[in-house]
């Protein structure tokens, strides 16, 4: 059976439609807040799974792989800066804290940004912990660019993903 859609979902894959069918998608859809739009990532991202010929169940089979690859790249930053016996650990509070935070079993906009908010967190472990002490100016903007890029990102896929800019600024 297909996975459970959220009811603004049903919006977004008509608005996903309507780019397929040539219709610009150049925003999101509006926020709860009424005044604040959202990106328009996910309908774009919708529209390229619908336009591969992708289900809803297929895409949100897609989604939990791509979540699986943000807890990778959690273990990865993290067994890289802090070493391998924390690195389970922190895969496993980031896969559990952001599966509750995007409601992971239903199909909605904040379901494509655990991978975003993962390269977000490692550039900024990256940026913020300098392994061989020799802290180079260009690794350290590179660095800067990659977590602006992920967290821009993020926020694309949902604008409540604007709270962990702070961590970027105090990094920087």
């Amino acid at each position: 059976p297909a996975a459970p859609v959220h009811a603004d979902t049903t919006r977004d894959l008509l608005m996903a439609a309507g780019g397929l069918a040539g219709q610009p998608c150049d925003r999101g859809p509006s926020t709860t807040f009424g005044v604040i739009v959202q990106g328009a990532l996910w309908t774009r991202s919708l529209a390229l799974f619908r336009g591969l010929g992708l289900r809803v169940g297929a895409i949100q089979a897609l989604l939990h792989l791509l979540h699986a690859a943000a807890a990778a790249v959690i273990y990865v930053s993290t067994r890289r800066r802090f070493g391998p016996a924390k690195a389970p650990a922190a895969a496993a509070l980031f896969t559990a804290g952001t599966a509750f935070l995007i409601d992971a079993n239903i199909l909605w906009n904040p379901a494509i940004a655990p991978l975003p908010l993962a390269v977000f967190h490692a550039a900024l472990i990256a940026l913020a912990w300098d392994r061989d002490g020799d802290a180079r100016p260009a690794r350290s903007i590179m660095l800067a660019a990659v977590a602006s890029i992920a967290l821009a990102l993020a926020v694309d896929c949902h604008v409540a993903f604007i709270i962990v800019a702070p961590a970027l600024v105090a990094a920087v």
